[in-house]
């Protein structure tokens, strides 16, 4: 047997349709299809099947419903259970539930289950209610459909499948953006080479798990309403580039129109074109006033930012960075120094994370200049020098960066000047 309530009641037995009782019997079936597999207490089912003013023998006719449904559907269990009732099949043989486990995974084949209006046979305040809640469930699975089409197939050729979603707020926020880019797609694809302008992937990256989830969080939300801009924000070598760039080579297949990379604190740094699905970081924002030209006027885009400042502008939610705890720290310097070495001079690593109070930048700076120095004498020289500079200005917030920042203006290792900006 399969039954169907996303549209008219319907009942199938081997592919033919079978004849259901009439009056109350078809409302009480509704009802216990949608509750599949639970008890529901007979004031309950009274209720959802005539409203608030119920009969006073509505239980007797119930009784007399069950009955008429066993005699109809022999090969369903119609069963009475203390005081309600509740009907055992299984739930793929059911359109509703079948169609909330295709939800996730096959969105197409869950929307192809709906027939019309759901729990056409009950005119009451319960259905109502219900009825509302399964057409935000169909609309949120044919948004998510739409998403996975423009993500897979592209933009081209899908605008009236966006434009046909029915919602209740013409001025959905999800569908326009949907809407918007597939009008993207309509229009010629952009010409010549994709760009591919972003620095390098960081390395060792470690301690960012729950940032990088709360960035992937911002962007599904952002996604839904349609532009997204994310920032990050956060002290100076706290690593804002290094989380920014780990996130966007993470998500590389997201923007298949190419990403495009400025540096704000450069002095030449001027707005880039930026179309379609590309990613546009924008690092070292001095703050939203700067950022404001080089925002893109293509919703379709995606730009993250990174900032001293909490940045706001084109709807961002600003994500604070702080430093690494101890054990990330310990992990990151373990990452680029190797177990081996870190294990033979406890006292010196210890005294050296001291010194870089959690900071990528500063660890960076460490494991650098270890590629040449003992670490021993890598502490010393920290030691020395932040003599000095306390000497030189004692409540410096920032003097233990100034230390090993410092210490870094001696020549680096080869090729790490680079590496070291995307700690920032």
């Amino acid at each position: 047997m399969w039954f169907g309530v996303l549209g008219e009641l319907l009942a199938l037995r081997d592919g033919r349709r079978v004849e259901l009782p009439a009056g109350r019997a078809r409302a009480m079936l509704t009802v216990l299809l949608v509750e599949l597999g639970e008890v529901v207490p007979l004031r309950v089912l009274s209720e959802r099947v005539w409203g608030p003013d119920a009969p006073p023998r509505a239980g007797n006719t119930l009784r007399a419903c069950a009955s008429r449904l066993r005699e109809a559907l022999p090969e369903v269990e119609v069963e009475r259970t203390g005081d309600g009732y509740r009907l055992s099949l299984p739930s793929q043989d059911v359109d509703l539930h079948s169609f909330r486990a295709l939800a996730s995974r096959d969105p197409g084949a869950a929307l192809a289950l709906w027939r019309g209006t759901p729990l056409s046979e009950v005119d009451t305040p319960w259905a109502e209610q219900a009825r509302t809640a399964l057409l935000a469930e169909r609309l949120s699975v044919a948004l998510d459909h739409n998403d996975g089409q423009l993500r897979d197939a592209g933009h081209g050729g899908l605008l009236p499948n966006l434009l046909s979603c029915e919602v209740e707020d013409p001025a959905h926020e999800r569908q326009i953006g949907q809407v918007l880019l597939g009008l993207y797609g309509e229009r010629p694809a952009p010409s010549g080479p994709v760009p591919r302008e972003l620095p390098e992937a960081p390395t060792g990256f470690v301690g960012r798990g729950g940032e990088l989830t709360a960035l992937e969080r911002r962007f599904a939300i952002q996604r839904e309403e349609g532009a997204v801009t994310l920032a990050v924000h956060g002290r100076r070598g706290v690593g804002k580039s290094w989380l920014a760039l780990r996130w966007a080579h993470d998500n590389l297949d997201r923007f298949p129109d190419g990403q495009r990379y400025v540096d704000l604190s450069g002095p030449a740094a001027e707005p880039l074109e930026a179309e379609g699905r590309m990613l546009l970081v924008l690092d070292n924002a001095r703050d939203g006033a700067q950022l404001q030209p080089f925002l893109p006027d293509d919703p379709a885009c995606t730009v993250l930012v990174t900032s001293r400042e909490a940045i706001t502008v084109g709807g961002a939610q600003p994500l604070r960075l702080d430093p690494l705890g101890e054990r990330h720290a310990r992990d990151l310097i373990t990452e680029h120094l190797g177990a081996q070495r870190v294990q033979a001079e406890p006292a010196a690593v210890n005294e050296l994370l001291s010194y870089c109070d959690g900071l990528p930048l500063s660890l960076g700076v460490i494991t650098a200049r270890a590629a040449t120095t003992s670490l021993p004498e890598l502490a010393k020289q920290l030691r020395e020098y932040a003599a000095q500079l306390a000497w030189l200005d004692a409540d410096d917030a920032e003097l233990n960066l100034r230390v090993v920042l410092t210490v870094n203006q001696s020549p680096a290792a080869p090729g790490e000047p680079g590496r070291l900006r995307s700690l920032g």
